[in-house]
């Protein structure tokens, strides 16, 4: 069976250890969990305008199969769309919150 793609979904406004943050998820994905295909929003640009930000996002949305979301995606604006759009499209959605002792932070 051919491997799923995920996107990791979270809070990257206003925290200024995001990018350890979804690398930590990543890791987590791909070395412990075994999937080789998973989208990180860190690999777009941190210099462009918000705005830009919403239609990339969504891409992404529709390009993965399931979505990978840390505990901090009700802090966000974005992360809540991304949830509330693959909910809609009928993604299969992983919460880090239900995975028995998983925490993934920034340093």
């Amino acid at each position: 069976m051919e491997d799923k793609v995920f996107y990791i979904v979270g809070k990257i406004t206003g925290d200024e250890n995001y990018k350890t943050k979804f690398y930590n998820a990543y890791k987590f994905l791909t070395e412990k969990a075994g999937h080789d295909k998973v989208i990180s929003p860190t690999c777009t640009p941190d210099n462009l305008p918000y705005e830009c930000y919403a239609p990339i996002s969504i891409g992404f949305v529709q390009a993965c199969d399931c979505l990978f979301v840390l505990r901090d995606w009700r802090e966000s604006k974005g992360a809540r769309a991304e949830v509330a759009y693959a909910e809609m499209l009928g993604k299969e959605i992983f919460y880090e919150e239900n995975i028995p002792n998983l925490e993934i932070k920034g340093e």
